[in-house]
């Protein structure tokens, strides 16, 4: 009889748990491993023949502005869409490297820029064109791993409902890479293409 009530007792404590942990967990987003995902990019600026120091020299060549929106996948398979991405340019909260995985031979550098463009939310990055690239229709795709030094909080949407905004978790030493994919042509290397205030705000500067 007392092993039964024993057993009784705990079966209904664990069903009275399992609720619980499972209500913390999707409510709380955490990455404490690894994500890759593909992070929504857009350029908005292109700029012919800018100049770019190097040692003594100065290196004119093309550059491509473009914002970049995170994707995180948590530890429970969720993704999720970065709202705000100031806090991945703190380096005391995030170690970041940026790798060209497509279009090498046409990127000289690539580098985070705090231009200001239509989409404050998204990081900012440039790509300094080599002079290989003359205007032919390519694809470069590069991707900006983040490595989070201290436990970090970001500040995300549901992929599964774009206006559920959640803090997620990025715990320390948790890594997260955002894969970028930008097509050069016609259409987006032609200056035209731009706002005029965006041209004026660009014009001048290295």
């Amino acid at each position: 009889m007392w092993k039964k009530l024993v057993s009784c007792t705990c079966a209904l404590m664990c069903a009275c748990l399992i609720p619980t942990v499972s209500f913390a967990a999707d409510g709380t987003p955490v990455l404490s491993g690894e994500s890759e995902a593909c992070a929504l990019t857009k350029i908005y600026y292109y700029q012919p023949l800018s100049d770019g120091g190097s040692g003594n020299y100065s290196i004119r060549s093309d550059s491509v502005y473009c914002t970049v929106t995170e994707r995180i996948t948590d530890d429970g398979g969720d993704c999720y869409r970065v709202a705000d991405s100031t806090p991945l340019s703190d380096t005391s909260l995030f170690r970041r490297k940026s790798e060209i995985n497509i279009g090498a031979n046409y990127v000289r550098q690539i580098s985070a820029t705090d231009r200001e463009n239509e989409n404050a939310t998204g990081s900012n990055f440039c790509l300094k064109l080599t002079k290989d690239y003359s205007g032919q229709d390519t694809v470069i795709e590069f991707q900006n791993t983040y490595t989070a030094l201290q436990d970090a909080t970001l500040q995300v949407y549901s992929a599964a409902n774009p206006k559920d905004l959640r803090e997620m978790t990025i715990r320390k030493g948790a890594q997260f890479t955002a894969v970028s994919r930008i097509s050069l042509n016609d259409r987006t290397t032609s200056v035209s293409n731009y706002p005029v205030e965006t041209l004026k705000d660009a014009r001048g500067t290295k």
